[in-house]
């Protein structure tokens, strides 16, 4: 019996939501780009990223804090990763004349 060793790697959070969004793949609707392109932090959350990451550059986060704002980058790239596929499937369904 043969065994192969494989090399295990880690992976990031962001990256096993790639894997299941899979970016590339053309199976987005308009309606659901259109939907997708609509996400965006509020504005609350957006102060607070925004002051997190001020504290975080001088060194003054606690490391619950340093999670937190690490869950909101996070997120955020989940995002920009389901928007760029809807801006891709926008974009085709203007190439092939599809809604």
């Amino acid at each position: 019996m043969v065994y192969l060793e494989l090399e295990y790697q880690t992976v990031s959070e962001v990256e096993v939501w790639t894997g299941v969004i899979n970016p590339d793949r053309d199976d987005m609707s308009v309606a659901e780009a259109n939907f997708v392109l609509r996400w965006s932090f509020d504005d609350c959350a957006k102060l607070k990223m925004d002051e997190m990451a001020n504290r975080n550059n001088r060194g003054e986060l606690s490391e619950a804090e340093c999670e937190e704002l690490e869950a909101y980058a996070n997120v955020g790239q989940v995002i920009a990763i389901l928007q760029a596929k809807a801006r891709l499937a926008l974009k085709r369904s203007v190439g092939n004349g599809t809604d």
